[in-house]
């Protein structure tokens, strides 16, 4: 710390011990006029004033104090633990205030605390200006590579577009999460997170700042970060948490957008740049600027971290390359061979080798030690836009070529993929190294397996919205189920036809299978019952003729021709009795033979059409089969985009619930400033205590009404998110 400031806030904390009366009047608002500077007063402004400021600080005055001395800033108006004067003065910090002393006694440091934490006000009229709180981090080590836990993966954010533009926006910002199958790529005014597994939209963040020119992810992958703005106009970095959405921090104030950006891998700084030329370094639990770097000679293009947040690596468009110590801000290296502008730069995983790609086509590799380029190759003829180091040491690069390429540590090249329609802007490696993305000036977005180069997923940078998606889904799905009802009617018509045929067949098989044998049955008997009828008749004209020549002889006698006569009447029974026997059987035997003739001729004539039919009921069933394959995804698609939907409905509401929330957050301030108000003329003015005091149980119960409104919307708000999780999760799932 500046000897000169330490020595100022020696001086100035020495006067701060008689504060205990000052504590004990201070009810109401805490001010500069009436409380602090009674303080200051004492000691401190005899070597603190706008004559005699030493240590370049002057406390005579609330401007000239808020100015700081010649170190910057001591007070941070809201945030006690974030003003260098409250932890000196606890002793939170060395040097210790005053020193060789005891620390201040409690009254005067309570007295201190809540003019801080009210918003270091100079006298009663005035209203706090409390500057953002920053990043809150969690207790405990902050993982800088690998989660321990489950990657973290969008759950619950948004997949409406914010706008769909005519055309898809260059891909001039893309990012891929280290653990998870995640790739950020920006659009205008918006985010579009995907799958780099299967393609899907994951999530869609708003960017209402401008366009987004840098997307980094967080070593730990659980951190997005942007930057960018709108040209001659503002430029920001905003910090989204991956798995909600939910901004947690956003810092910058530039004139111009921000070109370049990254957060340190314990999320503790974010380094940004862009026109201005300068490095600005901010520290992420405050939110306030910790450094500025201003050596570069033209805009500053690129910005990364180390893996191992020692040092930070800077590139301009003049070819300027810097590396500089993470903490301080000092130079460490400057490293010159680059003859055109700084596009890209990477670290390898162990920070020892920074990669560098410029406009004059090159990628250099430096190592740390003494700043000398190890390697140096062309990547891209007429220029390399980016350039990315994979865990293992691999890297790809994008170009003015309209390619994208893969190369192993030593700058050798491994794949070459085909060219885009117009220059290649960007080129990452998927979480497991297995894929590479890359995205070209016309918007579009491809992924390919690096193991099949030549195939490869084109990726929409141009959703449509929600529910015009779900209509063209809609249609889509009524058109192939309509192909499909029509199949399956022709199916079930088939099908009918071959269970009739085959009906059909069975029966005539067991008909000409039972008539067969009856039929051959028949014939021998109507066989054997000719025989017997012609031996009858032979029998009946045999008798006849006896009768006859014994009728001629003289010696006959009469009893046997009546014996004759009656074997000539049992003859003709016979004979009579085979012939109508002969008659009924040939009858059965035409009957069953032509039962037969027709159940032969089913089958001759139902084999064929049953074998012609068959073919056609399979072609028809395969038919029916893949177009309700294509039915199920779309049947799935139109599902999720339904809970998408509702998902929207809700984030709508919750947006809603919030505004409602911040009104009621402002009115519970607005009246609590009154109750202030009111407190102080309780103090002021005895003669109306009883009537101000009624008039301050009266705000009191409004300021309990509205906390009770913001409890409830607390509740609403925190009902609505678990919904949003839920329906993330069946949503991903």
């Amino acid at each position: 710390m500046n000897l000169r400031i330490i020595y100022s806030t020696i001086v100035l904390f020495c006067a701060l011990t008689t504060g205990t009366s000052l504590w004990a009047q201070a009810k109401g608002k805490v001010t500069y006029d009436d409380h602090i500077l009674p303080l200051f007063r004492e000691k401190c402004l005899g070597c603190h004033n706008q004559d005699e400021a030493k240590g370049g600080l002057s406390l005579s005055s609330y401007a000239a104090m808020m100015e700081g001395g010649s170190s910057g800033k001591i007070l941070e108006p809201g945030d006690a633990e974030g003003s260098r004067l409250f932890l000196l003065v606890t002793h939170k910090e060395k040097p210790i205030m005053p020193p060789r002393s005891e620390k201040l006694p409690e009254a005067s440091l309570k007295l201190i605390e809540s003019w801080l934490v009210g918003g270091a006000l100079e006298n009663k009229s005035s209203k706090a200006k409390i500057k953002k709180s920053g990043l809150k981090l969690a207790s405990g080590p902050i993982e800088t590579g690998k989660p321990s836990g489950p990657p973290a993966m969008p759950l619950g954010i948004s997949l409406q577009p914010k706008s769909v533009p005519d055309r898809p926006h260059a891909v001039i910002a893309m990012a891929a999460s280290p653990w998870a199958p995640v790739v950020a790529v920006g659009g205008s005014g918006q985010i579009f997170l995907y799958h780099s597994n299967n393609y899907q939209l994951l999530g869609v963040i708003d960017f209402p700042e401008g366009v987004p020119q840098v997307l980094k992810f967080s070593r730990n992958g659980k951190l997005l970060l942007a930057g960018g703005g709108k040209g001659a106009s503002q430029g920001k970095v905003i910090v989204w948490d991956l798995e909600s959405g939910d901004r947690v921090l956003e810092v910058g104030e530039e004139f111009d957008s921000v070109l370049a950006a990254d957060i340190s891998p314990d999320l503790t700084r974010i380094a940004l740049g862009g026109p201005s030329k300068i490095v600005r370094i901010y520290d992420t639990a405050t939110g306030t600027v910790e450094a500025e770097i201003r050596k570069h000679t033209e805009w500053i293009r690129a910005i990364e971290f180390s893996p191992d947040g020692v040092l930070l690596a800077t590139g301009d468009r003049n070819g300027g390359l810097f590396i500089w110590e993470a903490l301080t801000a000092r130079e460490y290296l400057n490293l010159k061979g680059h003859r055109a502008s700084i596009t890209d730069v990477s670290w390898r995983l162990d920070s020892n080798i920074l990669a560098s790609s410029s406009e004059d086509a090159s990628v250099k590799l430096w190592e740390m030690e003494n700043g000398r380029a190890v390697r140096s190759f062309n990547a891209h003829s007429g220029g390399t836009a980016s350039v990315e180091f994979y865990r293992d040491g691999r890297i790809t690069t994008s170009g003015r070529d309209r390619r994208v390429k893969v190369f192993d540590s030593n700058g050798r090249q491994q794949v070459q993929f085909d060219p885009f329609g117009d220059l290649a802007l960007q080129s990452s490696f998927s979480f497991d190294g297995t894929r590479v993305l890359g995205g070209d000036w016309s918007g579009q977005l491809k992924a390919w397996e690096i193991k099949k180069p030549k195939a490869f997923q084109l990726i929409s940078l141009n959703p449509p919205k929600i529910e015009d998606r779900l209509k063209i889904l809609r249609a889509e799905f009524t058109e192939k189920d309509k192909k499909a009802k029509s199949t399956a009617q022709r199916v079930q018509a088939l099908t009918q036809e071959v269970q009739r045929l085959k009906q059909e067949l069975a029966a005539a098989k067991k008909l000409v299978d039972s008539l067969t044998p009856k039929v051959t049955q028949a014939e021998k008997k109507v066989k054997e019952l000719r025989e017997q009828s012609k031996k009858a008749r032979q029998s009946y004209v045999t008798v006849s003729e006896t009768i006859d020549q014994k009728t001629t002889e003289e010696s006959s006698k009469p009893e046997e021709l009546e014996k004759l006569k009656e074997q000539l009447e049992e003859a003709l029974k016979q004979s009579s009795q085979l012939s109508q026997q002969l008659i009924d059987t040939e009858k059965a035997r035409r009957a069953d033979a032509n039962q037969l003739k027709k159940a032969t001729e089913t089958l001759k004539g139902g084999e064929p059409k049953l074998k012609e039919i068959t073919p056609q009921l399979q072609a028809r069933q395969k038919e029916l089969k893949d177009q309700t394959a294509l039915l199920e995804p779309l049947v799935k698609k139109v599902k999720r985009w339904e809970l998408a939907l509702e998902l929207e409905k809700i984030h709508l509401r919750t947006k809603t619930e919030f505004a409602s929330k911040e009104e009621i957050i402002l009115e519970i301030e607005e009246a609590e400033d009154e109750a202030s108000d009111v407190q102080g003329d309780i103090e002021d003015v005895e003669d109306d205590l009883k009537k101000l005091q009624r008039e301050l149980d009266r705000i009191k119960k409004k300021i309990a009404k509205k906390k009770s409104a913001q409890a409830e919307k607390d509740t609403q708000l925190k009902a609505l998110k678990a919904k949003i999780k839920e329906l993330g999760k069946v949503i991903h799932n």
